[in-house]
Parts: C-alpha cells; sequence; structure tokens
C-alpha cells in the first residue's frame, strides 16, 4: 500500500488516503485515473459529502524505488 496525500479547496489542511501499489504490469494512466481516482474521490466524498468542487488542488504521489 501506498500513502498519497491530497487537498481540496473545501479541506483546511491536506489528508492522506491509502492507494495500493501499482504493479509494473498495470498501465500507469490505468493506474492514475481507475485505481488512485477513486480512492481519493471515495475518500475526500466521505469528508465532504457537499463539496462540488471537480478537481482537487494537488495529489502528492511518493516516489517508491523499484524493489523498495
Amino acid at each position: 500500500m501506498l500513502t498519497v496525500f491530497y487537498k481540496c479547496k473545501c479541506l483546511k489542511a491536506e489528508v492522506s488516503v491509502e492507494v495500493p501499489d501499482r504493479s509494473p504490469a498495470v498501465d500507469i494512466v490505468f493506474w492514475v485515473q481507475t485505481i488512485l481516482g477513486t480512492r481519493v474521490g471515495n475518500d475526500h466524498a466521505s469528508r465532504s459529502p457537499y463539496c462540488m468542487e471537480t478537481e482537487m488542488e494537488y495529489v502528492k504521489i511518493p516516489y517508491k524505488p523499484e524493489g523498495a
């Protein structure tokens, strides 16, 4: 699992969410749009159910060297 940090205008501070690691066999675009996007979106909806923003201010994805 990977801890990803994100911030929305509706949040006072950045928050974190756990996201499954991307295996080398999974396309990076698919992982970002489907896996990461879904996890961040669901977490945000649970924290701010009335927020109407369609974009996060930022998402921080930590770099993990191969084999780490």
